[in-house]
């Protein structure tokens, strides 16, 4: 595996990441990372794609780790689709003719699943959505919501705390002390960013099969972060999706004590669809 930085333009902002390269690529993943932290934290599932020949591109998205512009913010999902649009032309200048897979976690599960109903004609052969942030397990109440849809007018810059529980994210301690210790990790988000998310992971839901391409659905059945009820409801709604759900894993079913277990289902999957 030969790992390079890149660092892409995507409107006003400048996105850093990494370029995991195979010896020899049949495939090139496009990875979207979950809120509040970046793409370096997924260097392990990299290894396991580039393993099996398979490179896998990712940037921190705008707002996020190493990438410029505000904490936990963002004027449009839209501009998360064009930062995978970025990572597409780079990618088509690096290698020949190879197909590409779309891969997100978390808020990166709801982007990449929103952007294949919006641009149906992309260059994505086959999407895998790790415990994606349709719902939250915990959903806000209806005064939380007309708040948030009121503030989303005055003031969408507005950032507040994800309040998010640590030890929801994996049931490996030590994973939960790394995630705590790392500077680049945050917990703010703009009222801009949860109304963008909240509403899109409804679309998402109600238009699942406007997805043609194969899909895999994954999640843990004991995330208290991400509905897997939820994830159920899309594959549900989509003919071409695969519903793959762990029992009692968290939310980062790639950070758990079988995590080996987890990917090297998820590269199989990939290999079988491209």
């Amino acid at each position: 595996m030969i790992k390079n930085d890149i660092l892409l333009n995507s409107g006003q902002e400048n996105l850093a990441g990494w370029y995991w390269q195979a010896e020899n690529p049949q495939a090139i993943v496009i990875l979207i990372h979950g809120f509040g932290e970046h793409v370096s934290r997924y260097e392990h599932v990299a290894e396991k794609f580039t393993a099996k020949n398979i490179s896998v591109l990712g940037v921190d998205l705008i707002g996020h780790g190493n990438s410029t512009g505000k904490r936990g913010h963002v004027d449009s999902i839209k501009d998360f689709y064009d930062a995978i649009d970025a990572m597409v032309n780079y990618a088509k200048q690096e290698t020949n003719d190879l197909p590409f897979v779309l891969y997100g976690h978390s808020m990166g599960g709801n982007i990449v699943l929103n952007y294949q109903l919006n641009n149906p004609q992309s260059d994505f052969c086959c999407i895998l959505s790790s415990s994606p942030w349709l719902k939250l397990k915990m959903q806000p109440s209806a005064v939380q919501l007309f708040l948030a849809k009121t503030m989303n007018s005055i003031y969408p810059s507005l950032q507040q705390s994800g309040d998010l529980d640590i030890k929801q994210i994996s049931s490996v301690e030590a994973v939960q002390k790394d995630y705590e210790n790392d500077p680049l990790n945050h917990d703010k988000i703009s009222v801009r960013l949860f109304n963008e998310i909240y509403n899109n992971g409804l679309f998402a839901i109600e238009n699942a099969s406007g997805i043609k391409i194969p899909v895999l659905i994954a999640h843990g059945d004991d995330d208290g972060i991400t509905s897997a009820d939820a994830s159920k409801e899309f594959a549900d709604n989509c003919p071409p999706a695969t519903l793959k759900l762990w029992p009692g894993l968290r939310h980062e079913t790639h950070n758990e004590y079988n995590q080996d277990e987890v990917i090297d289902f998820y590269v199989e999957w990939v290999n079988g669809n491209i």
